[in-house]
């Protein structure tokens, strides 16, 4: 895999069954902090604090070409940087599916980066605590009929700078 990416495989979390019944059961750096899938969550803060170190931005991208939970992955990626004593925020940029106010319990309709980026309310107004101290969630807001257009407005690059500004890694 690194061969044919040209890049570092950085860790692999195994597949689990949750300890918990719903979303929230998928977030085991909290549900199961003692399980081997937290372990493996570690270890992967620890890969990409090593590799972020030699560089100047704290930003974080977790995507993939394919149907896979990345929300879940971003939430206990998320989860594991703030444990480590680093101020983390995570933004559900995806507009349209996004679960991470669901892992957190939080509610759905909460106003996010939709509002956000439409200007219809500052960081500070969309921003949301979590349970896991150090971690504030900007969760995905309303839905949209095309959210591609709304992520590449030049709004995104200053709405990143100002959230980066507020956190340790977002």
């Amino acid at each position: 895999l690194e061969r044919q990416a040209d890049a570092d495989v950085l860790g692999i979390i195994p597949a689990f069954r949750p300890a918990e019944p719903g979303p929230r059961g998928q977030l085991v750096m909290v549900t199961s902090p003692g399980s081997m899938i937290a372990d493996a969550y570690r270890g992967l803060r620890t890969r990409l604090l090593l590799t972020l170190a030699g560089r100047d931005s704290g930003t974080i991208l977790v995507t993939s070409p394919t149907w896979e939970d990345r929300g879940t992955v971003a939430a206990n990626l998320a989860a594991a940087l703030a444990q480590s004593g680093r101020s983390t925020i995570l933004v559900c940029a995806d507009l349209h599916w996004g679960r991470a106010p669901l892992l957190f319990g939080d509610s759905q309709d909460a106003q996010g980066l939709t509002e956000l980026l439409e200007r219809r309310t500052d960081l500070s107004g969309a921003l949301r605590p979590t349970s896991v101290p150090g971690l504030r969630l900007l969760p995905p807001g309303a839905p949209l009929p095309d959210p591609a257009a709304l992520l590449q407005l030049p709004a995104v690059r200053t709405a990143l700078s100002d959230i980066g500004a507020q956190a340790d890694v977002v």
